[in-house]
């Protein structure tokens, strides 16, 4: 190896190897620190926010419903419906038999626009259509068939239905 003259030594100033290993060990810790950081805080953070923005949309593709579950959900809302509706007959107030009517006319047409089909077979634009009317009322991490079951949500249920244009009035 040359040797470099005093002011070649000022230009081009030669590191000590132990000093660049220092440095090189120095790098290396941040590095370690940082990952650790990003493994440990960022990335569950992230998976979190992701999965509570895109839930509806990762539960829809793990469920499949079968025909039988079809028939099997279609049949338990008619009789549902019937045992409403009999039992608001048997109250005899006119404003319980209408708004029971009502609230089963809404849960009907729902269904029927989202499975048009006789196989249950959801027809994705108007599940997405209902997905976006569902967010803008606050009430996207709902899931549907609770939407379409739950009692909580009938005025809901047959505000969409005016909304979606599903029923003139």
């Amino acid at each position: 190896m040359e040797q470099l003259n005093p002011e070649e030594k000022k230009l081009y100033p030669q590191e000590n190897p132990a000093s660049s290993l220092g440095k090189a060990q120095t790098f290396l810790e941040i590095y370690r620190i940082t990952t650790d950081l990003i493994a440990k805080l960022v990335l569950p953070a992230v998976l979190f926010f992701a999965i509570l923005t895109f839930r509806p949309t990762i539960d829809s593709l793990f469920t499949r419903t079968t025909e039988a579950e079809v028939v099997g959900a279609r049949f338990k809302f008619a009789q549902r419906a019937s045992e409403r509706i009999d039992k608001a007959v048997k109250t005899g107030e006119p404003e319980e038999v209408n708004e029971v009517m009502r609230e089963v006319r809404a849960e009907a047409l729902l269904r029927s626009f989202l499975t048009p089909d006789d196989k249950g077979t959801s027809n994705r634009e108007n599940v997405e259509k209902l997905r976006l009317w569902m967010s803008a009322y606050g009430i996207e991490r709902v899931p549907i068939v609770k939407f379409l079951d739950h009692p909580q949500y009938a005025e809901a249920r047959e505000r969409a239905v005016r909304d979606l244009g599903l029923v003139k009035h």
